[in-house]
C-alpha cells in the first residue's frame, strides 16, 4: 500500500498521534542529543554520516572554489616555475585580469567530484570502523572514548579511500594547476602520455600518510565538541538557567567555532607534507620522492618555502572545513532519518472479523 494511501486511510486520531511522534522525533536531538537510532547497524549509521559530510563537501567547494584554485597553483610552484602570485588576494586579482571571471572555475568539475567522492568515502569507512568498535566495546560494557583509537581507525578509512580513489586527485589537481587550464580529459591524456597508470597514483605514499589530516580533523572535533558541551552543562547547572539535557548538540556558530579550532590544530601540524604532496602531483617529478622534492624545495627558497600557500590553505580551509564539519553536524541527524528510519505505514485497517480465523 502506497504511503499516501496509508495517511488517508487512517483515522484522525491516529493521523495526529503518527504527526506526534514524527515531531518528537525531529526534535530529539535538539533537546538531549539522544537520536532514536542510536542501536542502528553500524554501516547504516556510516552512511549516514558520509551522507553529511559529502553534503558539506558539495556546498563548501562550491562557495570556495577560487580560493583551492589559487591555494593549488601557489602550493604547486616549484624552483624554477610555476604561478608568480605574491598571494591569495594578487592570484585572484591576477587571474580575474589574465583570464577573466570564468578563470576563477578552471577545473571546478573534476574537483567537485573529487571532494564528494573522496569525502564521501573518507567518513563512510572511518565511521565504519569507528562505530564497529564501539559497538563491540558496548557489547563488553565498556562505554569509555579512545581517542587515539578513533583517530586510527579514520585514518585507516582514509588509507581505504586514497588507495581507490587517487587518480581523482591527481587529475583534479593537474586541472588546476595547468596552463593554459585544461579539463579533465586532457588532464587524464597528459598522465598517461607521463607515465601511464603509474601517473594517476603519483604522491600514493605521502597521500597515505595525509590521511591524517581528515582523521585529525573529525577526532578533533569531537574532542573538542565534548569539552565545549560538558563545560555549558556545568554552567547550565551552575546558574539554573537552563536544563543540562539542552546542551547535547552544537548550534551553527558553536558548530563553526569548533570547526575552526580543530582545523587550526591539525593544517598547522602537517601542512608541509600537503605542500609536498602538491609539488609531486603538479609536474612530471620522475622517481623524486617527498624528501626529495622538500629538500629541492627547502634549498631554493629557504625552509619557510615548506610553508608557502599556508596563508591561502588557512584562509580556505579554516573557513570551509569549519563550514563543512558546522554542515555535517546539523544534517547528519536528517540523513539517518533517511537511511535508517524510513517512513512505514503507521496505520494499517483492521482485520474483519472473517478474515482473523
Amino acid at each position: 500500500m502506497a504511503a499516501s494511501q496509508c495517511w488517508e486511510m487512517a483515522p484522525e486520531g491516529e493521523k495526529t498521534q503518527s504527526w506526534e511522534k514524527s515531531q518528537s522525533w525531529e526534535k530529539a536531538p535538539e533537546k538531549t542529543g539522544r537520536r532514536p537510532w542510536e542501536k542502528a547497524a553500524p554501516e547504516r549509521l556510516a552512511l549516514a554520516a558520509a551522507a553529511a559530510g559529502a553534503t558539506g563537501a558539495a556546498v563548501t567547494t562550491i562557495i570556495f572554489f577560487p580560493v583551492e584554485l589559487i591555494k593549488n597553483r601557489l602550493q604547486a610552484s616549484g624552483p624554477g616555475g610555476g604561478f608568480a602570485y605574491a598571494g591569495l588576494v594578487d592570484g585572484l586579482l591576477t587571474v580575474l585580469r589574465e583570464e577573466g571571471f570564468q578563470g576563477l572555475f578552471a577545473g571546478f568539475r573534476p574537483v567537485l567530484f573529487r571532494a564528494v567522492a573522496f569525502d564521501f568515502s573518507t567518513i563512510f569507512w572511518g565511521e565504519l570502523f569507528v562505530q564497529l568498535r564501539r559497538q563491540g566495546l558496548k557489547a563488553a560494557g565498556d562505554y569509555s572514548v579512545y581517542p587515539v583509537w578513533e583517530l586510527a581507525l579514520r585514518t585507516a578509512g582514509g588509507w581505504a579511500t586514497t588507495a581507490a580513489l587517487l587518480p581523482l586527485e591527481t587529475v583534479s589537481t593537474r586541472c588546476t594547476v595547468s596552463r593554459p587550464a585544461i579539463g579533465g580529459t586532457a588532464a587524464i591524456k597528459e598522465l598517461w602520455m607521463e607515465g601511464g597508470t603509474k601517473a594517476f597514483w603519483r604522491g600514493l605514499k605521502v597521500m597515505l600518510m595525509l590521511c591524517l589530516n581528515p582523521a585529525m580533523s573529525f577526532t578533533a572535533f569531537e574532542q573538542l565538541k565534548g569539552l565545549l558541551l560538558a563545560f555549558l552543562r556545568r554552567r547550565s547547572r551552575e546558574s539554573s538557567a537552563s536544563s543540562a539535557s539542552s546542551w547535547e548538540l552544537l548550534s551553527w556558530p558553536q558548530a563553526f567555532g569548533v570547526g575552526v579550532i580543530a582545523k587550526m590544530l591539525t593544517l598547522c601540524s602537517i601542512y608541509p607534507l600537503i605542500r609536498g604532496k602538491f609539488l609531486l602531483q603538479a609536474s612530471d617529478r620522475g622517481t623524486a620522492g617527498l624528501r626529495h622534492v622538500l629538500r629541492e624545495a627547502v634549498a631554493s627558497d629557504g625552509i619557510w618555502s615548506l610553508y608557502r600557500g599556508l596563508g591561502a590553505q588557512l584562509s580556505k580551509s579554516l573557513l570551509s572545513s569549519a563550514l563543512l564539519l558546522s554542515i555535517k553536524e546539523r544534517t547528519e541527524a536528517h540523513w539517518q532519518r533517511v537511511f535508517i528510519e524510513p517512513a512505514p505505514c503507521a496505520w494499517s485497517p483492521p482485520l474483519q472479523e472473517g478474515a482473523q480465523a
